[in-house]
């Protein structure tokens, strides 16, 4: 990214070596980082109408960043104040009076457009830009003043980025038309706007930095675990020019560095080189018969691969532009008979807008739009727009256009952050953390009683609550560890104790059965709870409860630390606090609950649990992990020292590692099983706790059902009974469909087969039921998706009435009825969907079956699963239906 190699020019005047100490810097309240945003609001709204005044804006651009805000002083508040009205004022007069002696029309300017450019390996987000057809010109905003100006009264490092976006623009626009860049300097009252001629000198430098940054980050992706490397080498001694900041920086990394002991050092260089990879894997993926190129897929990949992968929209018409409360900008298109229905987007996805061109690809040709999927429909789609535009010509000058996802670097920078904040910790801390120390023997039995609990649920609420230093809870599907066990363990810390609770989880859908578990507290939880997080990525229910929606109406910086400190329960993504780190400069969290753990990858936790007096993480290490690009035979480890820790591959969840650890060790006061499950019939539950939970799972008592039948037969069926196929479906709870394997498909991703079949299925089901009964179709393989859902179209289905997806998006939900398609021809292509935890247990086929409430369908070829013990003792296991009849 153009402004990385920018900052890494400024702090280190070129040095590429400095670039590896900012991911590892001092997080420091900065005021004049927040004046930079504000300045960036202020241009952005005065491009859009500059009568507006300095009293109108600044209250609303405490909106913009209200926690922190609070962590400033009253002294920070009212110096940031003065500042903002000088770059306020400085910018409304360049824009009323520079603009035009420029010829810069404001109206004609695109806020923030983003560019793509392979040919310098570079990509950038222009303050301003203004595209015309003759000349092309470039403005970027600096908040601060010139530092050393050069001849030009430019900072050498500002002059460097500006240099960059214009090699980009040049590049991407194939020298067609002439280019004029600027620098905006909004602190400076005279000479504001400058102009930054192009030096092909300085280019070259910058290009050579850029390239030195690049082979720091693959050496990081393959530096050696059990030697000195990079991190050994930013020491004083090593850089004595250095001044300010940078210095600073310098010095504390490596008296954290030198603190630690060589067990610790490793495994801040494990997980480095893990993240590394993984980042360098989502920028330009992987090679091999699966191929994916990652975000260089969006210019690599040709539409036809990314329609076979479902991971496009085409031909896209724009039906409406919408402007709400003049804040967000909205596109709505519409999806013509060419544009695919079956693109693998949902609500709250990232991703990059640009028109269709002549040129192949296109997206390298001119500006994208950096934007969020907010609304998916039949026949349409809407996106919200990251930066509100003042002139949309550009989309009305294109009759279609695409949709494709983005990639967001921040996840990666956040994990590299949390392990220097993990080294920071105390020494007790990362042992604790790290699993070398045994957690603090509870001193006492706790003997909580909740209403409404069993014996055994009852007994592990008080386990957890006498737990000293964390607790790693173990549930199976269906055993309530959201909705009873997290519910009554935040009720027992809100009742019995003065603690602050910080509730995460993986998924935005499962921070909102998180607030479900809440608000079935009722009383006034609304009042002590506050979520961090985005409106589109939270449930309809819970939106008021987010902060920017709880502090409306605030407009003093004590308010919103009154308003925080005030709450006893803060809820959100991991990924989110993450983004939040400020939060806990004001409060203090004493406990942190994690659902979803077994999702989670150990950096992310890193530098998060440390901080806390205790940790309860719940999860389930036998269902879906954490996702992974970088395949096994780079993540898995080895060593002694590694394995003190139970450390064996960088894949696996922090929960994985320290469950199998605290039963290795014996620790049993640090962990527990939930044994009784409520969701599956006692026929289909049998299967996984054989199979998956060394026969552990148990029935819920039956005062405790939910008022389903878990143990006798099918439900009444009013229609007749046609023959053995509709015997089968309206008396068996577990049976397999077998269909034939086609020795030519093997590298298929789709079986027709098996879509017939299951269109079969449905059909019947629907007819024995009178309606469409509650089922779920899981295949693990997006073309099947639309395989499925084709046939159902041509046979009468409405596939938008039952929910056809991949297991991954099933984690979490259940059906009352589950199919699974393998669509699978061959026993090779068992590798493409098997995944196995550490001790042998199929996590995606566990998934799949413990969905399924009343009924589980398996439909898959004999000859290619026999091969499976798991698939082979599963296929046995099911009552076998070897027919097929035609459709009526």
């Amino acid at each position: 990214d153009i402004s990385t190699i920018a900052e890494c020019y400024q702090e280190s005047g070129g040095d590429a070596r400095f670039y590896l100490p900012k991911k590892y810097q001092e997080s420091r309240t900065n005021p004049s980082l927040l004046i930079g945003k504000i300045a960036n609001y202020f241009l952005d709204e005065l491009i859009h109408d500059p009568s507006k005044t300095f009293n109108e804006l600044f209250p609303k651009s405490f909106f913009l960043n209200p926690v922190e805000f609070a962590t400033l002083t009253n002294d920070e508040v009212k110096h940031m104040t003065k500042e903002c009205e000088i770059h306020f004022t400085n910018l409304r007069t360049v824009i009323l009076n520079e603009f035009e002696k420029l010829d810069l029309d404001r109206t004609k300017m695109y806020i923030e457009p983003a560019f793509f450019c392979p040919a310098y390996g570079v990509q950038g987000r222009l303050d301003l830009f203004l595209s015309g057809q003759e000349n092309k010109q470039i403005i970027e905003l600096k908040s601060g003043q010139p530092f050393q100006a050069n001849a030009y009264g430019l900072s050498s490092s500002h002059y460097a980025q500006t240099l960059l976006y214009d090699l980009m623009i040049k590049a991407v626009y194939e020298y067609r038309a002439r280019q004029t860049c600027y620098i905006l300097y909004s602190r400076s009252a005279m000479n504001t706007l400058r102009f930054a001629p192009p030096v092909e000198a300085i280019q070259r430098e910058v290009i050579r930095l850029r390239n030195d940054i690049l082979l720091i980050e693959c050496a990081l992706d393959r530096q050696e675990i059990s030697s000195t490397g990079w991190f050994e080498r930013i020491t004083p001694e090593a850089f004595p020019e250095t001044k300010g900041f940078l210095q600073k920086d310098i010095i504390r990394f490596d008296e954290i560095w030198r603190n630690l002991d060589d067990l610790e050092k490793r495994y801040i260089r494990i997980f480095s080189r893990f993240i590394s990879r993984e980042q360098y894997l989502a920028k330009v993926g992987t090679h091999g018969s699966d191929q994916v190129n990652g975000l260089a897929g969006l210019w690599l990949d040709t539409d036809a691969e990314k329609e076979e992968r479902f991971a496009i929209y085409k031909d896209l018409i724009v039906k409406d532009i919408q402007q709400l409360d003049h804040n967000d900008a909205y596109i709505v298109f519409s999806k013509e008979t060419l544009t695919s229905t079956l693109a693998n987007f949902r609500v709250g996805d990232i991703a990059v807008l640009y028109p269709t061109l002549d040129h192949e690809p296109s997206v390298l040709r001119t500006q994208i739009y950096k934007c969020t999927v907010t609304a998916l429909a039949e026949g349409q789609i809407t996106i919200r727009l990251r930066s509100r535009q003042v002139n949309y010509d550009d989309i009305h000058a294109h009759a279609r256009w695409v949709l494709e996802h983005d990639l967001y670097d921040r996840g990666f920078d956040s994990m590299h952050s949390a392990l220097f904040t993990f080294a920071k910790s105390s020494a007790e801390k990362r042992a604790l953390f790290l699993g070398r120390t045994s957690p603090q023997k509870t001193a006492h039995q706790s003997n909580v009683p909740a209403v409404h609990l069993g014996e055994h649920q009852n007994a592990m609420l008080n386990k957890i609550i006498a737990a000293q230093d964390y607790f790693l809870l173990w549930g199976p599907p269906g055993t309530g560890k959201t909705s009873v066990i997290l519910h009554h363990l935040v009720k027992h810390h809100l009742q019995q104790t003065r603690d602050r609770i910080i509730l995460l989880a993986y998924t935005n859908r499962a921070v909102d059965e998180i607030c479900e578990a809440l608000e079935a507290l009722g009383g006034n939880i609304r009042e002590q709870y506050v979520r961090i997080g985005s409106h589109i990525g939270t449930g309809a229910s819970f939106q008021s409860q987010l902060i920017g929606n709880r502090i409306t109406g605030m407009t003093r910086r004590k308010q919103v630390v009154d308003f925080l400190v005030s709450q006893r329960v803060i809820v959100g993504t991991v990924a989110s606090i993450a983004g939040k780190t400020e939060l806990f400069r004001i409060v203090q969290a004493d406990v942190a609950i994690i659902d979803e753990a077994s999702q989670i990858l150990e950096p992310m936790l890193a530098g998060l649990l440390p901080t806390f007096r205790k940790w309860v993480l719940i999860g389930d290490h036998r269902q879906l992990p954490a996702i992974v690009a970088q395949p096994v035979s780079q993540s898995r480890l080895d060593g002694d020292a590694i394995n003190e820790i139970a450390l064996e591959d960088t894949r696996d969840s922090y929960f994985e590692r320290m469950y199998f650890l605290c039963q290795q060790k014996q620790w049993d006061w640090a962990y527990g099983t939930l044994t009784e499950q409520g969701r599956m019939h006692r026929e289909i539950m049998a299967f996984p706790s054989r199979m998956f939970y060394n026969n552990q799972l148990r029935m819920l008592p039956a005062e405790r059902h939910d008022g389903r039948d878990y143990e006798g037969g099918i439900r009444t069926i009013n229609a007749p009974l046609k023959n053995a196929f509709s015997q089968a479906l309206a008396s068996k709870r577990m049976l397999w469909f077998p269909s034939n394997a086609d020795p030519l498909m093997q590298f298929s991703k789709t079986h027709d087969e098996e879509a017939l079949i299951v269109v079969n299925i449905v059909h019947e089901l629907i007819r024995l039921y009178g309606r469409m009964p509650d089922i779920g179709i899981i295949t693990p393989f997006r073309a099947q998706i639309a395989n499925i859902r084709a046939h159902m179209q041509q046979h009468g289905i409405d596939p938008n009435t039952l929910t056809i997806d991949t297991v991954e998006r099933y984690q979490g939900s259940a059906r009352d009825i589950i199919i699974l398609s393998l669509s699978i021809h061959h026993p090779s292509q068992l590798q493409r969907i098997v995944s196995l935890s550490r001790d042998g247990v199929d996590r995606k086929l566990n998934v799949a079956l413990t969905r399924a409430r009343e009924q589980f369908i398996l439909v898959a070829a004999e000859r290619a699963i026999m091969i499976n013990k798991t698939y082979r003792e599963l296929a046995n296991t099911c009552f076998t239906v070897g027919f097929l009849l035609p459709l009526a």
